[in-house]
């Protein structure tokens, strides 16, 4: 019974509060009576509501004081949470009066209360009070941060509604900044949000994008929006929104030199601004900016007379406006006094927490220094344990870069040992054999050179003769290497010969190591350029240049660091250990010469060498004599070899029968890997090669092969990546690939054969286990065509190898269940349909169903014809024609071949 009395008791007081009898005081002090008496929260709160409605509308000096009362009182009886709300009513009033300061300071202390009692909406309210606050003053940074934190709360709990006016406010704001990028962004998520909601506010999103696209010269959309605003504003907006749309309409259509249409709307806006309430809201800048566009309107139409009287009030209210903007700047300044000095009194209380702190630092000298001995110990431990997993690393990386020269090797003798072999080994193999084993022998002696470098036992072996012929023949080796890669090779030399005292063995070196490494990160059709000088009469300037990836700048000065590599774009290729460099590095130092090394991403790479020439520069514990001079006994033709080289992944045939052959496409950077394969599959496979992933990606969708055989490690793309591509293709999915690599770890075993990969053989190979996985996979695919020939009820998921496979089968059968009755149905509109050439659908079809195309269109019409007659369809002409046959006889005679029987036979028989 007492709720209901005090509900009774609030609807007599607020029908009481409604009519216009009595002063505001004696309201004010009924309703503040009633608020104390009741306890109902939400009676409490409302009556409360009607006490600051009231006190937002009165304009004496009482009403702050009514305020305070409230708040003292709802303070004193614990009642926080209605006191914060009051000081929230209070602040905005402040605020809307100009005094910023005072308004300031109670939304802080509102925030504060809310962040404290983890009010989100509370909280959500004063962020965006604040940012129309610091926008009013112009500090449009912390605007901006408010506006923002105001959105994220009103999001967080999911007030979608107040999100697109928050949006709305920031736009606006941002379009006054011009910058206009990002309030077309807010200001469009405003529009969908609020069109959606069909909240009355769209009205000022569409006047503020009016005004945005003004201003990127978007007249057409500015017009539109323009328009729009107009419009809604005769239903919705209050009296300052039904100004601003003619206003603003009106001046778009003025400065676009449409008089005759902008008349019609500045003379409805006239009219609002002509009553003195409606100045009062619209503000003093507009009603500036308002009454020169009239001032100039009125010039137009020679009206001169009312054009000066809109003049005289522009400058009134532009005295005006000027007015509040410095009140607005004072405003600014005394904030950011404020927060100076909120600042110094935060420095103050570092300082006197960093003099603790100093202070504890004093107190703990001597618990450190104890400490540092600890930790000398546990440094030591950690250096041991980096050495050796420095040691481990370099086992690894030399491992690897002996596996390649290793299966070069250890096939061809394999070969040679194995009982069937019918022919003796050629020339070309045992070439390949003692290539490799020099490759061997020469990281050997790399590693003893590095140990007698760091053992200070190494010295220079002077030899005299010609270093223009030493150097050209050096530069010669490499032609038939660049040759092979397609690269072209330009060396420059002295015309005349140079006698000199050098260091021929490590000088070879330098040069094999740079020269090696420039066509090694050189991409197929680029060049290498090799210059020799001598400067003066002792010295020698080498120079070697590629147009490689390059070397980005942040790994430039680490690469001639011991066993380091650099991770670019090709790390994927055969890196090797990391010593060459290094090793070129402490040669050219140990001849008392420098390098330097230049590098541009995405252009190359260049090294400049100066050496010193003779031994005079020597001391006598340096070097010593050569017994043997060598550098005259070289000749350009032990390093000729181009007459028993074969050009770089050429597709080299066998016969002219290979069609019939199962087609194998070999993926590997090294050349000799490469052709080594190629040659011992020739025989029984017809094989095609690629130079990298890249390459053999792009071979594998046009061509279709039956198998592919890949390296793991290549440049621009490894074999991991295309295998991942091919597997995820529905073009190349059922190819079987078979990984090589110089990777033995498991783990990289598990992530190759995770890409799709069905077999994975590290190097060196067994080219006898090679073929045998070869015969085996393009066996097992034989098998799987060959269930679909003989089980003719097979689903698409019993013949595909994967997923990708199964989605391509289900697709093409829908595709020709799609046209089973259309007659001219054929292999040309079912390749248009999946977007595949003749010969890749062709290849596909064949591989997964051991049918041609149009053998397998044929096949799903007789089969949905079976389907037909067991389920009493019709009679066989009816069939016959539902299923894409013209000729009854035909048809009949392809059911028998597919079927055993003739459809009449079969229909018997159901």
């Amino acid at each position: 019974m007492k709720f209901v009395k005090h509900i009774v008791l609030f609807v007599i007081l607020s029908c009481y509060a409604s009519f216009s009898f009595g002063n505001s005081n004696n309201k004010l002090d009924s309703l503040f009576a009633h608020f104390k008496s009741v306890d109902n929260d939400s009676i409490k709160r409302s009556v409360l509501e009607d006490i600051n409605n009231i006190l937002n509308e009165l304009n004496d000096d009482t009403t702050f004081v009514f305020w305070d009362n409230i708040i003292g009182y709802c303070e004193q009886n614990n009642l926080y949470d209605y006191a914060a709300n009051c000081k929230y009513n209070k602040a905005k009033r402040l605020r809307n009066d100009g005094d910023y300061i005072l308004g300031l300071h109670l939304f802080q202390e509102v925030l504060n209360y809310y962040r404290q009692t983890n009010d989100s909406i509370g909280m959500a309210q004063v962020q965006n009070s604040l940012g129309i606050l610091y926008r009013r003053i112009g500090k449009f940074d912390l605007s901006n941060i408010h506006y923002t934190n105001s959105a994220r709360l009103y999001s967080e709990i999911k007030d979608t509604s107040r999100v697109g006016g928050i949006y709305l406010n920031l736009g606006g704001m941002l379009e006054t900044q011009d910058s206009l990028e990002m309030a077309e962004y807010y200001l469009k998520e405003s529009e969908k949000i609020l069109t959606v909601q069909n909240a009355p506010n769209i009205l000022n999103c569409q006047i503020n994008l009016g005004l945005l696209y003004n201003k990127q010269k978007e007249y057409n959309k500015a017009n539109f929006y323009f328009k729009s605003g107009y419009e809604l504003s005769k239903t919705v907006g209050d009296a300052r929104d039904k100004f601003m749309a003619p206003y603003l309409f009106g001046e778009f259509l003025f400065m676009r030199n449409r008089i005759s249409e902008a008349e019609s709307k500045l003379m409805e806006a006239q009219q609002l601004f002509e009553n003195p309430q409606n100045q009062k809201i619209i503000g003093v800048a507009t009603l500036s900016n308002f009454t020169r566009l009239l001032s100039d309107f009125y010039k137009i139409k020679n009206d001169n007379k009312t054009a000066f009287y809109f003049l005289n009030k522009h400058l009134e209210f532009e005295a005006e406006n000027k007015t509040e903007q410095a009140n607005h700047t004072l405003t600014r300044l005394e904030i950011e006094q404020m927060e100076m000095n909120a600042k110094l009194k935060e420095n103050r209380r570092e300082l006197l927490i960093a003099i603790s702190l100093v202070v504890l630092l004093f107190s703990l000298i001597f618990l450190f220094l104890m400490y540092r001995s600890y930790k000398h110990k546990q440094k030591a431990n950690e250096l041991l344990t980096e050495m050796d997993e420095l040691k481990t690393q370099l086992y690894s990386d030399i491992s690897h870069e002996l596996r390649t020269p290793l299966t070069l090797i250890l096939g061809p003798l394999e070969q040679m040992l194995d009982s069937e072999a019918q022919k003796k080994p050629s020339r070309h193999q045992i070439k390949l054999m003692r290539k490799n084993a020099n490759t061997i022998l020469q990281l050997v002696n790399q590693m003893l050179d590095l140990s007698k470098i760091d053992a200070k036992s190494l010295k220079l072996e002077l030899s005299e003769g010609d270093i223009v012929k030493f150097i050209k023949v050096r530069f010669a080796n490499f032609a038939s290497l660049a040759e092979q890669k397609n690269i072209k090779f330009n060396r420059y030399l002295p015309p005349d010969k140079r006698i000199r005292f050098f260091d021929a063995p490590k000088l070879e070196k330098v040069i094999n190591n740079l020269i090696s490494n420039a066509i090694k990160f050189t991409p197929t059709g680029g060049q290498v350029f090799c210059f020799a000088s001598c400067p003066s009469v002792n010295k020698l300037e080498l120079i070697i240049q590629d147009t490689g990836n390059g070397i980005p700048e942040n790994e430039l000065k680490k690469i001639f660091d011991r066993f380091y590599q650099v991770d670019g774009p090709n790390t994927n290729s055969n890196t090797g250990t990391g010593i060459g460099l290094s090793l070129t590095k402490e040669l050219i130092e140990l001849m008392h010469g420098k390098i330097e090394a230049e590098s541009v991403v995405g252009e190359g790479t260049k090294f400049k060498i100066q050496l010193p020439l003779g031994k005079e520069h020597l001391s006598q514990d340096e070097y010593v004599i050569a017994k043997k001079e060598i550098t005259d006994n070289v000749d350009l033709k032990d390093f000729n070899d181009s007459n028993e080289t074969l050009s770089p992944y050429e597709n080299g045939t066998t016969s002219q029968n290979e069609e019939n052959l199962p087609h194998v496409l070999v993926v590997d950077d090294h050349f000799e890997i490469s052709e080594f394969i190629r040659e011992n599959l020739m025989h029984n496979y017809s094989v095609e090669t690629a130079e990298n992933g890249a390459i053999g990606l792009n071979k594998a969708i046009g061509n279709i092969p039956d198998l592919i055989v890949s390296d793991l490690m290549m440049p621009e793309m490894d074999g991991f990546e295309m295998s991942r591509k091919l597997k995820s293709d529905e073009r190349t999915s059922h190819i079987p690939i078979i990984i090589l690599t110089a990777k033995s770890k498991i783990d990289d075993k598990l992530e190759g054969l995770e890409t799709g990969a069905d077999a994975f053989l590290a190097k060196p190979f067994s080219m006898k286990e090679l073929n045998l996985r070869i015969r085996k996979l393009i066996e097992q695919r034989k098998k799987l065509r060959e269930r679909f020939t003989n089980n003719l009820n097979l689903e698409p998921k019993d013949i595909a190898v994967s997923s990708a496979d199964e989605r391509f089968l289900n697709g093409v059968m829908e595709i020709i269940e799609e046209n089973i009755s259309n007659s001219e149905f054929e292999v040309r509109q079912l390749q248009e349909e999946i977007l595949m050439s003749r010969m890749q659908l062709f290849r596909k079809i064949k591989a997964l169903t051991n049918q041609t195309p149009g053998e397998f269109i044929r096949t799903i019409r007789l089969k949905r014809a079976a389907s037909l007659i067991d389920k009493n369809f019709g009679n066989i002409a009816q069939i016959t024609y539902e299923v894409g046959f013209n000729n009854p006889s035909y048809f009949a005679k392809c059911f028998k071949e597919l079927f055993g029987k003739l459809p009449s036979e079969y229909m018997k028989g159901t």
